[in-house]
């Protein structure tokens, strides 16, 4: 297997300043992390946040964190954590200005303007998502959810073990829960997820054939709908 790679900062080709196609090539690597965090941190359990530490404790586990934005009930909007109106300590806001940085690099517009309104593609969770992949840190996102609204920290220093490769029905149980949830570019999705998961694959004509860890082969096949490409099947293949 080769190593993880983010193909936001490859020269992968796609379009680095639509919504749709930046979450696409970070949703299948950071579903699976967030199924972590919700499996083995979240777990239901209640949790207390400490911004001046810069830490947060979820159940009877410490870990440290990094301030992400907020979204508010009252105006129904996203404030970058950068903005910081709160005066918080720079150092909280290391992964932040990363994502800033990026979206300054590509011309990324969603990382750049400090205040954005929310809307069924626009959220806490959705940008939450791009920040940590990004930051390229072992890192997810935690919503501290409020009186007025949900505060979005990145839990750092995550168990190495949230990070590791998944076979081949992982790959498929992850990218069917990814294009349930949310609008994708398919196989945008799919190559950020192989490329995250350290898999080697190569296209043949209108398909895609990733290797395993195991040497387990999948064939993603696609087909072109309203001028996007859509999964048509996914098969096992044996060489």
């Amino acid at each position: 297997m080769a190593e993880r790679v983010n193909i936001l900062k490859t020269d992968y080709k796609m379009d680095r300043t639509d919504l749709r196609q930046v979450v696409s090539a970070v949703f299948g690597g950071m579903l699976h992390v967030q199924d972590m965090i919700d499996m083995y941190v979240a777990k239901g359990q209640s949790w207390n946040v400490d911004f001046a530490a810069q830490k947060i404790k979820i159940g009877n586990s410490i870990y440290p964190i990094q301030f992400i934005g907020s979204e508010s009930i009252q105006s129904n909007d996203w404030l970058w954590g950068w903005e910081n109106i709160n005066g918080f300590d720079e150092s909280l806001l290391t992964l932040v200005n990363e994502a800033k940085a990026f979206g300054e690099n590509v011309g990324f517009d969603i990382l750049t303007v400090p205040k954005l309104p929310l809307t069924e593609s626009v959220t806490g969770y959705i940008l939450s998502m791009i920040a940590c992949t990004v930051s390229e840190k072992n890192c997810g996102y935690y919503p501290c959810r409020h009186s007025g609204g949900v505060a979005f920290v990145a839990l750092c220093d995550l168990p190495e073990s949230f990070f590791e490769p998944v076979n081949s029905t992982g790959f498929i149980n992850n990218i069917m829960k990814a294009i349930s949830l949310y609008e994708l570019d398919h196989k945008i999705l799919v190559e950020g997820f192989l490329a995250w998961n350290g898999c080697e694959y190569h296209r043949e004509e209108n398909d895609i054939c990733a290797t395993f860890e195991n040497k387990e082969q999948l064939l993603i096949r696609f087909e072109d709908i309203d001028n996007k490409k859509r999964i048509k099947a996914i098969e096992g293949t044996v060489r």
